[in-house]
């Protein structure tokens, strides 16, 4: 978008002013020649006057005469143009024509007879209005531009004036500018002032109110451009960009834009043709406009892009100083960064602290001394108010020197007559500390010590010293590459020191009958004498008494010191256990009783309560066995000496010095090992005294050795133990098992031998037995030996082979050592199909052939199948770990679905149909169609089923089924059994019996007999014969060729004459 200069000021104007001075009132002839002429004849023009315009003259002619009169102009240049030719008539006409402004002379020639007159001779001055130069198309680039404008002129009446239609192109013209009254120039100036940038046109008018000239005029304004805007390279924080200059005049304005096209920055009056953009978010795209002024005016901006980087790595880290506390590190400088972030962690990764520093360097203090820590530097952009912080630098690492030592402030039992106590918390990280002993007022130390490290704190007995003088010390310690730290101590005063628990002050004044109760401050220590002062009115009755009350609440009287009315000072020994004071009177008392500075002294004394102290182990490599003995002390006034007396090597002891008289009361831990070199009983005495009192702490060992425990060969269930016995008397042994699944499955005690059997175990389980021993009330370590029982195999299934329909084989392999097996079936439901028991050693392949009877075809089963063993020693019956099988299906039983009647005769018919897979047998069943009581069809078996066996080398069946009857429809079914008698039936194939077209024949006399029962014919001969069965009607309905003996022939008849050789009987069959 072109800004327009805000400043420029519009104007129009509207009409220019006449320039000339003199106002012409006629018009100008050049020529006015009123004589009349009858020849030839030439007329000059003056045309220094002007330019010719329009003759006019009269002409007429003799009356009779003929002819014309020709009028010709001689121009300038000599050029005669003929300006036409006129007849004139007997009476003056008058005739006009246009000249040439450049004419100089009129000639008119007469011809024809008799004469022509000529007269009133005009050549007017010529009236025109024209432009007499061109304007050009303005195009510029800053306002202002003009240029120059002529205008011819001649003939004029009236004044000129000249005026725009565009107040953007403005005319003005001078009046002295015009060149003469009747003709000549003016000169006009034409003003092109554009505001906006773009093209425009205007038509400048020039008019005498009677002719206008319009003359067009253009003009293009374009401003100037910033041109060549680039940025260049970028950092993190700041673009520099740069452009082309556009003169001295020029001042320039910068618009910064970021991605979401907002306006973040605008800097303005810029004079130079470069500028570093800065506060620029990193990594970020901005758009930047640059736009120039001139003279008031504002061009269109220029835009580029240009990306700020990501904020770059810091790099040449240096760790500049490193001390106990504080590390001070360096860096390169990242430009555009506007601070730096240094991030310092401990070794665990853990942040501690977050600093940030304006320049290239910075100092992290607070940290903990000979500790571990890395640290990072990062960049930081601080822009709009928006904090952007870079990626970490490579990790740096260091450590610091070791601390100061802290001193530890001494109580009064760390101060003696000859010496004080220094005490200081151990420095990590140092390998030795120098003691140095200063008397107040001397330069140099009266004591230099050197002390090993090792302890967690330290406490140095410092004696030698001289009583009431004053003394302090100091500690110095060492680390590993030679740095060194300095603790100095308070001042301490060498004298002796009373330790009270309680000490008080203040004065109680009781009356006539009372009881003070007063809390000891156990806190402090445990009491040992009470000291108070005591007085009473004149004349008061009764002393006052004193009784102290234990932890238990038991009250013990101390006594009733005899009072005055003078201070008296009294003083009780008290009970350790002793919580509180009582101060009482009885009835009968009067008067006041006073009490003052009580103070309880702090026992003194040294004691075990741990005592006595008993010790065991055992392994033919014992373990050393450490335990603590607490020596209890309280107000001892020299460090406690601790002596271990023993002939026996198995014992030591360690004591921890920083330990020892560390406050007015406490314990004093003494470290025994027991590392007995021998098995047996051993005894020791742990002796501790401060030169006034001692104490002596027995100390008992037992190394109880299980030596070479083990087991002979486990059973199924029992695991036997052995192991050496021990030569003590009273000696019992324990014994544990357990695995990881139960825990702990048996406990036994009080065992007396060196031998024992486990029982009650689980075959191929893996148990930990401790055995330890016992001797009064002390028992050993625990010897263990881990031992696993006989595993009891689970067969392995190999393949399930052999499915049938209703049958299946189970392969596994045997295993060593098992007596059978126990196999279960189930059906898919989880219900028991069947269970069996094979023997081992009977076969490796098993066929279940007690599922023929009862397997069912189609159907899921599974089973389990387990190892059993008796065990050899207990004798118990176990099975092992059921193995699962997966599940597994029956195969299909199919019905025959091929079946065809063929070879259809009057009295039989084939059948045939395919065979089945898992065939055992297949049954032909015949029927007929017959009416029920119900009148409904109904099919009805026609004899019994005939039963074929499956052959594994057919494929196709045939079966002939004879003593049919003639001309009946028959249906018949093939069904199939597999081994187990599951059954599948065919669909019901009919077929219809051809009609008798035999002729009888006659056997001669054959004896027979005949009757009928239950839907047959029965016919006993004694040699083969024929049989012919008639409807009652005669119609002849079957013939069977009989076989000598009993004929079995089924009928679908209800009543039927039956035929053999000669004999003939009529039959009712029901």
């Amino acid at each position: 978008m072109i800004k327009l200069l805000h400043f420029l000021k519009k104007y129009l104007l509207l009409a220019l002013c006449l320039f000339t001075s003199n106002t012409i009132d006629a018009q100008v002839d050049l020529v006015n020649e009123t004589s009349e002429s009858t020849s030839n004849r030439t007329i000059n023009i003056p045309t220094e006057i002007g330019e010719p315009g329009i003759l006019t003259f009269s002409h007429k002619r003799q009356t009779a005469g003929l002819g014309n009169i020709e009028i010709k102009e001689i121009l300038n240049d000599g050029t005669i143009n003929t300006l036409g030719k006129v007849s004139p008539g007997t009476s003056y006409q008058t005739q006009s024509y246009n000249l040439n402004r450049n004419a100089k002379q009129i000639t008119f020639t007469l011809s024809g007879t008799l004469k022509k007159y000529t007269k009133d001779i005009k050549v007017t001055l010529a009236y025109y209005i024209e432009q007499g130069s061109q304007l050009s198309e303005f195009s510029v680039g800053t306002p202002q531009q003009e240029q120059n404008l002529i205008i011819n002129y001649s003939g004029l009446t009236n004044n000129l004036s000249v005026s725009s239609d565009n107040e953007l192109f403005s005319v003005t013209a001078k009046e002295e500018s015009m060149q003469g009254i009747g003709h000549g120039r003016w000169n006009i100036t034409v003003r092109y002032n554009p505001t906006t940038e773009g093209s425009h046109s205007a038509n400048i008018k020039i008019t005498d109110g009677n002719t206008e000239l319009s003359i067009p005029v253009t003009g293009s304004y374009t401003i100037a451009h910033v041109e060549g805007l680039t940025s260049g390279i970028t950092n993190c924080s700041q673009i520099p960009i740069s452009w082309d200059s556009l003169g001295e005049n020029a001042t320039y304005h910068i618009t910064v834009l970021d991605a979401n096209n907002t306006e973040i920055a605008h800097i303005e009056n810029i004079p130079d043709t470069n500028y570093i953009i800065s506060n620029l978010a990193p990594n970020t795209n901005y758009t930047i406009q640059v736009s120039a002024v001139i003279d008031g005016k504002q061009t269109e901006a220029s835009t580029t892009t240009a990306n700020t980087q990501n904020i770059p790595i810091s790099t040449d880290i240096k760790t500049e100083s490193v001390d106990s506390y504080n590390f001070t590190a360096s860096w390169e400088v990242i430009e555009g960064a506007n601070a730096y972030l240094i991030e310092t962690y401990t070794s665990d990764g853990t942040l501690i602290k977050s600093q940030e520093f304006e320049t290239t360097s910075g100092t992290i203090t607070e940290l903990s001394p000979y500790t571990n820590y890395t640290y990072t530097v990062k960049g930081i952009v601080k822009a709009n108010g928006n904090l952007f912080i870079g990626k970490a630098s490579q990790t740096q690492t260091l450590k610091t020197h070791i601390g100061i030592a802290e001193i530890l402030p001494n109580t009064n039992s760390d101060i003696y007559p000859d010496g004080f106590m220094a005490k200081w918390n151990a420095v990590n990280g140092a390998i030795k500390y120098t003691l140095n002993i200063y008397e107040i007022g001397v330069s140099e130390p009266i004591k230099t010590s050197e002390i090993e490290v090792g302890k967690d704190f330290y406490q140095i007995y410092t004696n030698g010293l001289i009583k009431d003088r004053t003394y302090n010390y100091t500690v110095t310690a060492y680390e590993e590459n030679g740095f060194t730290t300095v603790a100095t101590s308070p001042n301490i005063t060498v004298e002796d020191i009373d330790i009270y628990i309680m000490n008080e002050n203040t004065e109680y004044n009781k009356s006539t009958v009372f009881t003070l109760t007063i809390n000891i401050p156990i806190e402090n220590g445990e009491p040992e004498l009470l000291t108070y002062e005591h007085s009473k009115s004149w004349g008061g009755i009764q002393n006052v008494k004193v009784a102290e009350i234990l932890k238990d609440g038991t009250e013990n009287y101390l006594g009733s010191p005899e009072q005055s009315t003078d201070w008296q000072t009294a003083n009780f020994q008290l009970s350790r256990n002793a919580v509180k004071l009582k101060f009482y009177t009885t009835t009968g008392a009067t008067m006041n009783k006073y009490i003052r500075n009580i103070k309880i002294t702090l026992a003194h004394y040294i004691s075990n309560d741990n005592a006595p102290q008993v010790f065991t182990t055992n392994s033919s490599e014992p373990d050393i066995i450490e335990q603590t003995v607490n020596i209890n002390y309280s107000n001892v006034t020299k460090l406690i000496d601790v002596e271990l007396i023993s002939d026996d090597k198995s014992f030591s002891m360690e004591i921890n010095e920083e330990t020892k008289l560390k406050s007015a009361y406490g314990i004093l831990p003494v470290f025994i090992k027991y590392n007995p070199v021998s098995s047996g009983k051993h005894s020791a005495t742990l002796r501790a005294t401060d030169g006034n009192d001692t104490i002596n702490i027995p100390l008992t060992g037992y190394r109880l050795d299980i030596n070479n425990l083990q087991s002979n060969k486990t059973s199924y269930t029992t695991i036997p133990l052995s192991w050496d016995v021990i030569d003590l008397s009273d000696i019992i042994y324990s014994i544990t098992a357990s695995n990881e699944e139960e825990g702990i499955v048996v406990q036994q005690d009080s065992i007396v031998n060196s031998q024992y059997i486990i029982t009650g175990l689980k075959p191929g389980t893996e148990y930990k037995v401790e055995v330890s021993a016992q001797i009064d009330e002390i028992k050993s370590k625990a010897e263990t030996l881990t031992i696993k029982t006989m595993a009891l195999a689970s067969p392995e299934i190999t393949t399930v082979e052999n499915i049938t329909t209703s049958s299946f084989e189970i392969r596994w392999s045997t295993e060593e050592g098992v007596d059978s097996y126990r196999g279960i079936i189930y059906n898919e439901d989880g219900s028991i199909k069947e269970s069996f028991n094979v023997k081992n050693g009977m076969t490796e392949n098993v066929e279940l052939k007690h599922l023929v009877e009862s397997g069912l075809p189609n159907t899921t089963y599974y089973y389990t199948l387990e190892s059993v063993v008796e065990d050899p020693v207990s004798k118990d019956t176990l099975y092992s770990a059921p193995l699962l099988s997966t599940t597994f299906n029956t195969e299909t039983l199919y019905a025959p679905t091929t079946i065809i009647a063929n070879n259809i005769t009057n009295n039989s018919f084939e059948a045939r149909w395919s065979g089945v897979d898992f065939a055992y047998k297949y049954f032909i069943q015949l029927y007929i169609d017959k009416l029920n009581e119900d009148n409904i069809m109904t099919f009805i078996p026609f004899g019994d089923p005939i039963e074929i066996y499956a052959s594994s080398e057919n494929t196709m069946y045939s079966e002939t089924i004879r003593n049919l009857e003639a001309n009946t429809q028959y249906y018949f079914t093939v069904s199939v059994n597999d081994k187990a008698g599951n059954e599948a039936i065919s669909d019901k194939e009919s077929f219809t019996t051809d009609e008798i077209t035999t002729k009888i024949e006659n056997f001669g006399s054959i004896e027979t007999s005949i009757y009928a029962t239950n839907g047959e014919i029965l016919v006993n001969t004694t040699k083969d014969s024929i049989i012919y069965i008639f409807t009652l009607d005669g119609k002849l309905t079957n013939t069977i060729k009989a076989q000598n003996g009993l004929n079995h022939i089924p009928t679908t008849l209800q009543s039927a004459i039956v035929r053999v050789g000669q004999k003939q009987i009529k039959l009712i069959i029901r």
